[in-house]
């Protein structure tokens, strides 16, 4: 269940319950600035008047519990009624240093403050850092515990990815729907420095699943950040070398380091199966000296063992499935047999079903049979027996308890099922469960080698920290209709940055409305009110198929859409319904081009800022451009091909032929939200 995106359902901006992941321009453009000597305490309450520059909920200066001197803010934030604002904000700005002591936090590493909250409750408070009221914010979610300090530390680099440190002008505490009149209090908010990053970062390039390097791959590779600026040392003085090993048998390569980045490939065909150790080193060209070292051992699979594998993933972040590319197209629904053939015999192919593991062993395997009859895939859905979650605690499965009991028994029962596609481990689970859910990867891994995880997150600045815990990557973004679609290609940059195109990076689609989550209101099924409509409405057919080729465009290999139960009950699903077939259809007839076509560089768009994604497509040598307006405004664009069509170019899916094209331009014209697929045909020899 998607609880988290539950806070979208107020009139409050959309912002603050998905955390915004939007690439600022400043975040784009930011350079490493020199790190601050020491702790700032940007907060600490102890001026009578402290609590005069903030505005929002009821605020006094008091003296107990404080971090440390004589005084701290206490904040009220009163009980939620179930009718007015779920949002409760108390919020201190800039304005010109009287609010807090700087707005340039570029220098520090961590923002670091204590608060408590009185009662018995625990208290769900969301806190905002914002440029200015019209730029996207970055929001944190945090769970106060009521009778004790709690002490957060956020990782600035996370919120980074959202605002421009430099230039912070509000922050804001968000009391979110508390079920008493809820007293915080706040003290000790401080900067901290951050250490000093390493002069090499390592990264293993390929193999990029599982360490294991499959029979046709000719290289290994791996690359590495550099980061000389507080090492005194000249990057262009450096070299990486990539050593890779096996028994008697070694082959060594080399590349000079740039300023910010280094790769090496070494050839590995040579080598025979088994155990190969990669060893990776920056050294320095003067001396000889080796500054930075890193270790993999990988298993480098023979013929037989590659053939045993039922689904994994090449070497292009496809997945494979019975030695075939195969890309994913599906729905998240629950374990009800009457909506499983309600879906079969669409384009779709896959279902993520909730609420798998408490039916009988007996009833999942009838499920699993009957997808495979229809010749469909199942991801397992396991994120309700993660580490700390408590849904089974007193039910059990098939008799045993303890989630990791639970897991290792259901893994290995399903495991040989043909239907299984993939594990699905985690649904949205916080940064601070990370090394926990690393463990429960690990766990499902050695207890199934054949099948790959996948998890989704949603907050954005905090998907780098899940890279170590998955095999395919979920992204999921609900943008509609308080936020651009856009904010889909900008959730797969920031995915795609987290695994560092290593791994493969799927997108999930809205298909609800957020009126069918006012907790005030549980039935999904309802006729809207027009206000419901208007703050919560679900995404039209020009909306799906938008996102859908955004997505696409920023290279998703697998697509998902939240949710057939809640798209069942809207009132508009036979139209609904349709539609998606429709662009599913559209999907599987790309299938081929998006698994096993090589991508091109980026065509020109003129105008520059007619916000066009673009991707381009070469299979065998036929060409294809997919082109999406991502905006709510029609517009014209040229695009500069990489070479002069030698016949007419279709539209796919459209039925018609671009007519205006001159020499290698193209130039179209698209309605809002209207994504296009031109067959440009081969170039001439």
């Amino acid at each position: 269940m998607h609880v988290r995106h539950l806070f979208r359902c107020s009139g409050f901006l959309a912002a603050l319950a998905i955390c915004a992941a939007l690439i600022s321009p400043a975040a784009a453009q930011r350079v490493r600035l020199p790190r601050a000597k020491a702790p700032l305490t940007l907060l600490g309450f102890e001026a009578p008047d402290a609590a005069d520059a903030w505005t929002g909920m009821q605020r006094h200066i008091v003296a107990r519990p404080v971090s440390e001197g004589k005084s701290a803010l206490s904040i009220l934030y009163p009980k939620w009624d179930g009718k007015g604002d779920q949002y409760l904000p108390a919020t201190i700005a800039w304005a010109d240093g009287r609010g807090y002591s700087t707005r340039d936090w570029s220098h520090y590493a961590i923002a670091t403050f204590d608060l408590w909250a009185d009662g018995e409750t625990p208290l769900d408070v969301t806190l905002e850092l914002r440029n200015g009221p019209d730029q996207s914010p970055f929001t944190k979610e945090l769970v106060v515990k009521p009778g004790r300090k709690n002490t957060f530390a956020l990782p600035l680099g996370d919120a980074a990815e959202a605002v421009d440190l430099s230039d912070i002008r509000s922050v804001t505490f968000y009391g979110i729907r508390p079920k008493r009149d809820t007293t915080v209090t706040l003290d000790n908010f401080r900067l901290l420095p951050g250490q000093k990053p390493p002069l090499a970062a390592f990264d293993l390039i390929y193999p990029n699943y599982r360490d294991t390097i499959q029979p046709s791959a000719s290289s290994v590779k791996a690359g590495a950040a550099i980061s000389t600026e507080e090492y005194g040392i000249d990057p262009a003085g450096l070299t990486m070398t990539l050593t890779a090993s096996s028994g008697k048998a070694s082959r060594s390569a080399q590349a000079r380091a740039s300023a910010s980045r280094a790769a090496v490939s070494v050839p590995v065909s040579g080598l025979p199966a088994g155990p190969i150790t990669v060893v990776a080193r920056v050294v320095s060209r003067n001396s000889g000296r080796i500054l930075a070292a890193k270790r993999w051992v990988l298993h480098k699979q023979t013929k037989a063992e590659a053939a045993s594998v039922k689904v994994t993933i090449d070497g292009r972040n496809n997945l494979v499935v019975s030695g075939k590319p195969f890309f994913p197209i599906g729905w998240y629904g629950n374990a009800n047999l009457d909506q499983l053939e309600e879906i079969a015999g669409s384009p779709f192919n896959t279902i993520l079903p909730y609420g798998v593991n408490p039916r009988s062993k007996a009833y999942v395997k009838r499920y699993l049979d009957l997808m495979q009859a229809h010749g469909m895939k199942m991801i397992y859905c396991m994120n309700d027996i993660y580490p700390t979650a408590t849904y089974l605690d007193k039910s059990g499965w098939e008799g045993i308890s303890g989630n990791d009991n639970i897991a290792d028994a259901v893994v290995r029962t399903f495991r040989n099922h043909p239907a299984v596609l993939a594990w699905y481990l985690n649904d949205e689970r916080p940064k601070e469960l990370v090394p926990r859910l690393e463990a429960y990867y690990q766990r499902v891994r050695r207890n199934d080698p054949n099948h790959p995880c996948f998890i989704v997150i949603y907050q954005m600045p905090e998907v780098k920290y899940f890279a170590a815990t998955t095999d395919i990557m979920g992204v999921d973004r609900y943008p509609v209709p308080s936020d651009p679609v856009t904010e889909v290609s900008n959730e797969m940059h920031v995915a795609q940055a987290a695994v560092k195109d290593h791994k493969p990076v799927w997108a999930v689609i809205q298909a609800f409305g957020w009126y069918q989550y006012d907790a005030a209101f549980p039935d999904r099924g309802r006729i809207p009110t027009e206000a419901e409509l208007t703050a919560g409405r679900a995404p039209t057919y020009d909306e799906q198929r938008c996102m859908t080729y955004l997505a696409l465009a920023r290279g998703a290999k697998g697509l998902l859409y939240y949710c057939y139960y809640d798209m069942r009950v809207l009132p508009q699903y036979p139209e609904m319904w349709a539609g998606l077939k429709k662009i599913a259809s559209e999907v599987k007839a790309l299938s081929p081009i998006l698994l096993e076509a090589e991508v091109l560089s980026p065509v020109t768009c003129a105008p520059a800022d007619a916000g066009i994604e673009t991707r381009l497509f070469d299979l065998d040598g036929q060409r294809y451009l997919m082109a999406v307006n991502g905006r709510n405004a029609p517009c014209k664009a040229t695009f500069g091909l990489p070479h002069v069509p030698n016949g007419k170019v279709s539209v796919m899916f459209e039925g018609r032929f671009a007519m205006d094209v001159a020499g290698a331009k193209l130039t179209d014209s698209f309605k809002p939200y209207e994504a296009h697929v031109y067959d440009l045909g081969r170039p001439e020899r």
